[in-house]
């Protein structure tokens, strides 16, 4: 059992200063002398008994110091707890990349909180302790059962902290505890009586990367300058070149780099080079090329030959397809056999209608992304009615619709073999530029290649696998998903480089240490806020506390009854032996 507020028993020290009073008080003597010393002399020294009487103390010391102990019980008794009856600590700690900011002082703002957070946990030794990451989402730390286990946890390195979300999550999980937030930043409003809130850090101007994008050889860099005065940096892409960049207070500036042709295909590091940077972290970023192979197509037999003719001539002139490999496309009549892999099902029958009236579907499929349908005659048959939702359509015929198949995609047209102005129109080549992105965004694996810190990857799943395994600098995990499970959502992983792996597939992705809100450095600040018990301690043990109250109250009033008494009895025997004034003038006149 311990105390939750222990400086209330200083107040038992108060029998020390009592000692000191009663040791150093000066009580009046009677002396007894000859009639000879009556006589006026100079007194040198006063007759009122010694300063310092080191004889027995009276009782009244001892009755008066039980007083002051029964006192400051009264006092500190409410908050005597039990070590399993004291409200739980949740330790709130700040993930987010700012934390690793260097402050005056050489360490960041994480270091600066260690100590605090240390005491903090030490203050009540035996306490129930719990543990919660505040990143973009808060992370109960069960598996942390020691400070030092959370403290190897707490590796800030998340794109942002939602700590309100977090101060949430501690709430509904530990009622009635005391909640400790460690950040580098002052609350938005006075926070709640049972929340402490401690910061260490100072506000600093900041040099980031702001945004990276990259494109075959070609990456795209802009810097932001969180910091009052205009700031000239270098951009060093390795391998490549460096770059000077002026960038404005307040502001951003950007720079366009040309890679080497040996980077292509290969990671490529890019840092801000600046003198007297507060974060590092978001200098430097590793980029992954985000560039897809070419999809794999076949024809298969069976279709007209202007409409097979048609497809040569614009496939060969399109990238993003190739004739050779294992197919991923197979474009043929709506009779084509289904595998694994996409149908582009042209249903070539002759026309008997032109449409030039074309209504698109509500969704916003990324089939029909910025095509042009101006000045297009679309050849079609009436009769043709097409599979699964119908994405584009003229009066009540289907003209383009799409049907999944587990997870393949197929696509059917009703477009008659001869195709109209088609093969003329800016319409038909990018209806195939749209095919090949969305079925390539299709594949298993990744999305993207390059994340930014705080984001989900999201990724297709091989067909038939379940589960994924991450490999990370911090280690390797698998995580398991629900049969049937397509598109998955992992969780956010640190800045770096990670492989995902299901099956026989591996994909390496980066995540990019780019969080513009934790890149602004001016709002830090230190602050230290104390939580209010007084309403958690609750009703305890209040009525020994009374007790022991008017314990005191009692002695006080014994102690005043037996003086009062003593005090009576000594004037009833006190008997005057000097004579009046008149008296004394009597007995000298007659002594003459």
């Amino acid at each position: 059992m311990f105390f939750e507020l222990p400086y209330d028993l200083l107040f038992s020290l108060g029998a020390l200063a009592l000692l000191v009073i009663y040791l150093l008080r000066r009580k009046a003597v009677r002396h007894y002398v000859a009639a000879l010393f009556l006589w006026d002399q100079e007194q040198t020294a006063p007759a009122t008994g010694r300063r310092l009487r080191l004889a027995r103390l009276p009782w009244q010391f001892f009755l008066e110091c039980v007083v002051i102990f029964l006192l400051a019980l009264a006092a500190a008794l409410p908050f005597l707890l039990a070590k399993k009856n004291y409200p739980p600590l949740v330790a709130v700690l700040d993930n987010s990349l700012s934390m690793n900011a260097l402050q005056p002082s050489g360490n960041t703002a994480r270091d600066l909180l260690v100590p605090v957070f240390q005491k903090a946990i030490q203050r009540f030794p035996g306490r129930p302790v719990h543990y919660l990451l505040a990143g973009t989402q808060p992370v109960r730390l069960d598996e942390a059962t020691t400070p030092s286990q959370a403290r190897e946890a707490w590796t800030c390195l998340d794109g942002a902290s939602d700590l309100h979300a977090a101060i949430a999550l501690a709430r509904a999980t530990f009622p009635n505890a005391e909640i400790l937030v460690l950040t580098d930043h002052a609350p938005s409003s006075a926070p709640a009586e049972e929340i402490s809130w401690e910061s260490r850090a100072t506000p600093r101007g900041n040099l980031a990367l702001h945004n990276i994008r990259r494109s075959g050889l070609r990456v795209l860099v802009e810097v932001a300058n969180h910091s009052e005065t205009a700031a000239t940096v270098s951009v060093r892409a390795t391998p490549g070149t460096v770059v000077p960049l002026q960038v404005p207070a307040q502001g951003t500036a950007h720079t366009l780099l040309t890679l080497p042709q040996e980077a292509a295909g290969q990671p490529v590091q890019i840092h801000l080079e600046h003198a007297g940077d507060a974060l590092p972290i978001d200098d430097e970023a590793t980029l992954l090329d985000e560039t897809r192979p070419p999809l794999a197509y076949r024809i298969a037999p069976g279709l007209p030959e202007p409409s097979q003719q048609l497809l040569y001539r614009t496939l060969e002139r399109n990238i993003d397809y190739v004739a050779v490999g294992a197919t991923e496309l197979l474009i043929g009549p709506p009779d084509a056999p289904a595998g694994e892999y996409h149908r582009l099902l042209w249903h070539a029958r002759d026309a008997t209608v032109w449409s030039r009236d074309f209504v698109m579907s509500p969704g916003n499929s990324a089939l029909l992304r910025s095509l042009g349908w101006n000045g297009l005659r679309w050849p079609l048959s009436p009769e043709t009615h097409l599979p699964g939702e119908v994405l584009v359509r003229a009066g009540e015929v289907p003209l383009i619709s799409l049907k999944r198949r587990d997870t393949w995609l197929d696509i059917h047209l009703n477009l008659a073999p001869d195709a109209g102005n088609l093969p003329k129109h800016a319409f038909w080549p990018s209806l195939f530029w749209n095919i090949s992105d969305e079925l390539r965004s299709q594949r298993p694996g990744p999305l993207h290649r390059n994340w930014h810190a705080g984001q989900s990857p999201r990724l297709h799943l091989p067909p038939g696998e379940n589960s994924l395994t991450i490999r990370s600098p911090q280690g390797k995990k698998t995580v398991p998903f629900s049969p049937g499970t397509s598109t998955a959502t992992i969780d956010i992983l640190p800045p770096g480089l990670h492989t995902l792996a299901a099956g026989k597939f591996s994909w390496p992705i980066a995540v990019l240490p780019i969080a513009p809100t934790e890149s602004d450095l001016t709002k830090c600040a230190t602050i230290s806020l104390h939580a209010k018990l007084s309403q958690v301690a609750g009703q305890r043990k209040r009525g020994v506390a009374s007790l022991f109250f008017l314990a005191a109250i009692v002695f006080l009033c014994l102690e005043q009854y037996i003086m009062g008494r003593t005090r009576g009895r000594k004037l009833q025997n006190y008997r005057p032996t000097a004579k009046t004034p008149q008296a004394r003038a009597k007995s000298e006149s007659e002594a003459w």
